[in-house]
């Protein structure tokens, strides 16, 4: 059974074990293939939706399964909160992405986390996983290696209305120096376009100024000539 396993010959490996359920009744699987087997199923079939770009079978797929996180690994629980959140199941989306952070101690996988909710769900609902990041003895927070993401994300957020708040002037300090030096013109043309919207003329002249240095768009000089 565990060569047929190994060898991904699983419609082999169904078909042997239920040959052998019929002769013997009483025999089971031990629950450690079981287990293996399903998640082997499950990763296949999963992984054949997401190729095809099949993102409603792929939901439907997972909803009619009945899968629970303890049944996929974390590239899976990715692929299908993706999934959810294509087919507009926002909620559910971000209900694996939290059952991620809430199991998972590997802080690559957290990060990454972070990053695929962030491409995928709105601000809005990104800071309810923010809100999990854990804390170290110095109170330096887990994300805060990727302050510079975070807030450009935020001020896209407030620019696209999906945000009330201002970002922080700490934070937007931090977005800033990385746009200083940025060689894309839109990192600095979003601190730009962030202080027109706040109504500062002044800043928002001097950062367009910068964006179209580095080679900025006619957006960028049309907002340049509105500053």
């Amino acid at each position: 059974y565990w060569e047929l396993f190994s060898a991904d010959r699983i419609d082999e490996l169904r078909a042997a074990m239920d040959a052998r359920k019929r002769e013997e009744p009483n025999w089971q699987p031990s629950h450690d293939l079981v287990t293996k087997v399903r998640r082997k199923e499950l990763r296949v079939r999963i992984m054949a939706f997401w190729k095809e770009g099949k993102w409603q079978d792929l939901v439907d797929y997972v909803k009619a399964d009945g899968y629970n996180a303890d049944d996929a690994d974390v590239e899976m629980l990715w692929t299908i909160a993706e999934a959810f959140a294509k087919t507009k199941q926002t909620s559910d989306a971000l209900s694996v992405y939290q059952s991620i952070l809430k199991s998972s101690a590997d802080q690559p996988a957290r990060l990454a986390t972070i990053q695929k909710a962030m491409s995928s769900l709105r601000m809005g609902d990104v800071e309810k996983l923010l809100a999990m990041g854990r804390t170290d003895a110095n109170g330096r927070n887990e994300f805060d290696s990727m302050a510079v993401d975070i807030v450009r994300a935020r001020i896209s957020a407030y620019l696209h209305d999906e945000r009330i708040e201002k970002i922080p002037p700490p934070q937007l300090a931090v977005f800033q120096e990385f746009a200083k030096t940025a060689a894309d013109p839109n990192q600095p043309g979003l601190v730009a376009w962030y202080y027109y919207k706040i109504k500062s003329h002044r800043d928002a002249l001097e950062w367009f100024k910068v964006a179209l240095e580095r080679g900025g768009d006619a957006m960028i000089a049309h907002g340049l000539a509105h500053s």
